[in-house]
């Protein structure tokens, strides 16, 4: 009773909150990173170098997440449309499970019926050549993906201040999605799949360490700050 009690008490505290706040943002700039949360600045003359607090997630994390949940959702409505084409050409009334869809994609998709399993880098083998691994991959993201999708939901319509800080539950759901998708490449891009990984690794750790003056509130000057601005809407 208490845990009902004290949940819809935060929904009622939040319905009463209505002023408005300078670093406050819309759920759908979230994803973007499109505005932080100004915290701190230090008192200084001039140019003389200086430091801030600026809550901003790491843009490349943020950016290749949304970018990957997209070739997802992408992936998903194809399997899904291939399955219902599936289902209306065979006049199957009954219901169907993933593993015969994959079966039907596989046999209207291949090139040759005598190719060999494996051929070419577009095969439907690899990481997704059989019906258990092509099930577990929609499964798994699309749980993902509505974890995602339900922590943006309390925020829809909403007259309270929000902040970038309200996206970080969905983050981490946004972040596994990512990597899950990414790691669902088939085998025979699999050098191709471990350069992305790499390069993309790589790009965060350089992003991190380029904002890190605005995590730690290091001195830098303003035109060392100036040129950490990607966006407009940034400090």
């Amino acid at each position: 009773k208490s845990v009902f009690y004290l949940n819809a008490e935060m929904v009622r505290a939040s319905a009463r909150i209505k002023s408005k706040h300078g670093w406050q943002s819309s759920w759908w700039t979230w994803p973007f990173t499109k505005k932080g949360i100004f915290y701190l600045a230090e008192q200084h003359s001039g140019d003389e170098p200086h430091g801030r607090i600026y809550l901003l997630g790491n843009p490349i994390v943020y950016w290749s997440t949304l970018l990957l949940i997209f070739i997802f959702v992408t992936m998903q409505t194809a399997y899904v449309s291939r399955f219902v084409y599936g289902y209306i050409r065979e006049k199957r009334w009954q219901r169907r499970s993933f593993a015969l869809s994959a079966e039907f994609e596989e046999s209207t998709l291949m090139l040759s019926s005598k190719k060999k399993e494996g051929a070419g880098p577009f095969s439907l083998h690899g990481a997704l050549r059989n019906q258990r691994s092509r099930y577990q991959f929609s499964c798994v993201g699309s749980f993902l993906l509505a974890g995602w999708a339900v922590n943006l939901l309390p925020y829809l319509d909403v007259e309270r201040p929000t902040f970038l800080y309200h996206y970080l539950p969905g983050l981490w759901y946004a972040i596994l999605l990512a990597a899950w998708t990414l790691d669902s490449v088939p085998a025979q891009l699999g050098r191709a799949k471990l350069g992305i990984t790499l390069l993309l690794n790589f790009a965060i750790l350089c992003a991190y360490i380029f904002f890190m003056p605005w995590v730690y509130a290091l001195d830098i000057s303003n035109a060392r700050t100036n040129s950490m601005r990607w966006l407009e809407s940034w400090t």
